[in-house]
């Protein structure tokens, strides 16, 4: 998923959950879709929980 021009994105119709949020500035489908690159930055993560019904925001830095 791509931000807007603010940063900013939405997700909708999201099951509740423990989830992690990764951003990057440029990355390819390939990288996204392999574990191995994903893990190498879950220490970057944000961490987040959603409950049933529920919104949330959440600041993610620049995965590096």
């Amino acid at each position: 998923m791509q931000a807007d021009a603010q940063g900013m994105f939405h997700f909708r119709a999201v099951p509740p959950g423990d989830y992690k949020l990764l951003a990057w500035d440029d990355v390819s489908r390939d990288e996204l879709e392999n574990p191995t690159v994903v893990n190498r930055f879950d220490s970057q993560a944000t961490a987040i929980t959603l409950a049933a019904s529920g919104t949330i925001a959440a600041s993610v830095k620049l995965a590096q």
